[in-house]
């Protein structure tokens, strides 16, 4: 199971910056911990796992911005993801998902976000938190029917 892991956040007058890694079983990447712009992230993942939607194959890359970290991914048509984590252009770690797999954990990384922002209750975050609802939603739209994975 993959899973985006968002917890506490560091705020500055323009961005968020905060801990924000994929864990994989056992593995983490980049690290346990490790610190990026997550709002700018997660939101630029979303867009382009969005864009990948579809029966088509292709390969794209979700960089990290902080560092030289980026998930190279391959996707086989409707499904299947051949995921390479990258480290100035080496793999460190691959693995295999599905792509509603993918997209459900970072919808759950961007309520994880929210949850965040929600906790600092100040409402100069809201922009961002409604934002991350409306990428959260069309993920979940994006994910194929169940039963529906032969049909593309």
């Amino acid at each position: 199971m993959v899973d985006i892991i968002v917890t506490e956040e560091f705020f500055d007058a323009e961005r968020l910056f905060g801990t924000l890694y994929l864990a994989i079983g056992e593995f983490a990447f980049p690290c346990v911990g490790w610190t990026d712009f997550s709002e700018d992230i997660l939101s630029a993942w979303a867009r382009e796992l969005l864009r990948q939607s579809g029966g088509r194959p292709s390969r794209f890359t979700l960089h990290f911005m902080d560092g030289s970290y980026a998930l190279d991914i391959s996707k086989d048509g409707a499904e299947d993801l051949a995921v390479r984590c990258m480290d100035h252009g080496r793999t460190t770690y691959q693995f295999a998902c599905g792509y509603d797999e993918l997209l459900d954990a970072l919808a759950r990384g961007l309520k994880s976000l929210n949850r965040v922002l929600s906790e600092q209750q100040t409402g100069s975050f809201a922009p961002a938190v409604a934002h991350n609802n409306m990428l959260a939603g069309k993920l979940a739209a994006a994910r194929r029917p169940a039963g529906d994975a032969d049909t593309e």
